[in-house]
């Protein structure tokens, strides 16, 4: 978690109001759940973070200040202040979406979902209007379709419209500068957004439909499960270990074994022994314990488990398909040779090294690739 704490004024506020990113280290779902306005909309601000909890997405970006906090004019749109994140690039509320945008460039099923407030006086017969950040007619089969569709089985009695659907409702979202940038656009203080990416979903609400309760199945239904978390119990015996993970994790190496009693990780490089801050599945690392111990390690499952072997030593490590119930994996299973040759197999045995006919997961091992 990002946040800002510095109260040099001692106000029992944030000095500059920058707000709170929260990223998930272990989600289901590749969503940012965002909320610009929460000092005007206290109750949009705890729709947004329960969304965020229930539906597991990635990241949680909240701004820090209200709108119209400060009197100085937007240098991105002029018409709204510093303060409005909506409407300004500067922000961190803003740069926070590149980072974002980066992070999820191969990433299809990745989409923004940015929660707003829809006064009672605008749109008719409207309960909630979403769109992609333009005035774009959204084709039947897009996410925000799918999200229309399910909102509407679970609330029969809401109007939930959409661009195209007959009503003169204009509040597109379409100067909004975090959905003109995920929509492609590289100036969006200035130029509005021609087509929809699906990476941003502006959504505005009517009060009595700002209930995460409402929203949370419908978004899981309609954002598919990245993958299920599983988790995988690694043991150590006192002394040196040699291990690997059969599941892809973010944990740090420092969380998981910087302690009283396990040491830190060690990885080869090829050329030496470095200390290592993550722990990458098909990898084998070195762990001191001081006793026999035992590790939970929480992540994702591998769908490809094949190692290619390089030419020459490498510390490799099985992985499979969860749930880990058998530990012995062939090695003919994974290991994808260059040629023909067989690879030389070794394990480490308390004190000896010793040739292996099979991986055993949680076991890192030698590999010699001809």
């Amino acid at each position: 978690m990002l946040t800002e704490i510095m109260d040099v004024d001692s106000d029992n506020k944030a000095d500059r109001g920058w707000g709170t990113f929260i990223a998930n280290k272990n989600p289901l779902r590749n969503l940012s759940i965002q909320v610009p306005y929460p000092a005007e909309n206290p109750e949009i601000a705890k729709e947004g973070i329960q969304i965020f909890k229930y539906s597991n997405s990635r990241s949680f970006l909240i701004a820090g200040a209200h709108a119209n906090a400060s009197a100085i004019k937007s240098a991105c749109q002029t018409n709204a202040s510093e303060s409005d994140v909506a409407h300004t690039s500067d922000a961190m509320f803003h740069q926070t979406q590149s980072i974002l945008n980066d992070f999820h460039q191969s990433d299809s099923n990745f989409s923004a979902i940015q929660l707003h407030d829809l006064a009672d006086s605008l749109c008719n017969n409207v309960d909630v209007y979403m769109t992609y950040g333009t005035n774009q007619v959204p084709s039947s089969e897009n996410i925000i379709t799918t999200l229309q569709t399910n909102m509407t089985l679970q609330n029969p009695t809401w109007q939930i419209i959409l661009p195209g659907d007959a009503t003169s409702c204009t509040e597109h979202g379409d100067k909004n500068v975090q959905g003109r940038f995920l929509n492609g656009i590289t100036a969006p203080c200035s130029q509005a957004a021609s087509n929809y990416t699906e990476r941003f979903i502006y959504i505005t609400q009517k009060n009595g439909h700002k209930n995460a309760d409402d929203w949370i199945n419908a978004i899981n239904t309609a954002w598919p499960s990245i993958s299920a978390i599983h988790t995988f119990d690694l043991s150590l015996t006192k002394g040196w270990n040699l291990i690997s993970i059969p599941i892809d994790t973010d944990e740090a190496a420092t969380e998981l074994f910087d302690s009283n009693m396990i040491g830190k990780a060690w990885h080869y490089n090829g050329e030496l022994y470095a200390i290592a801050t993550s722990l990458e599945p098909k990898k084998g690392y070195w762990i001191y314990s001081k006793n026999d111990a035992s590790v939970s390690i929480s992540g994702a499952e591998i769908t490809n488990a094949n190692i290619e072997l390089k030419s020459g030593w490498s510390l490799s490590g099985p992985s499979a398909q969860p749930p880990f119930t058998g530990t012995a994996v062939s090695l003919n299973e994974i290991l994808v040779a260059t040629n023909s040759l067989q690879p030389i197999v070794w394990h480490f045995d308390a004190s000896l090294f010793r040739t292996s006919t099979s991986f055993t997961l949680g076991k890192g091992y030698w590999v010699f690739g001809y």
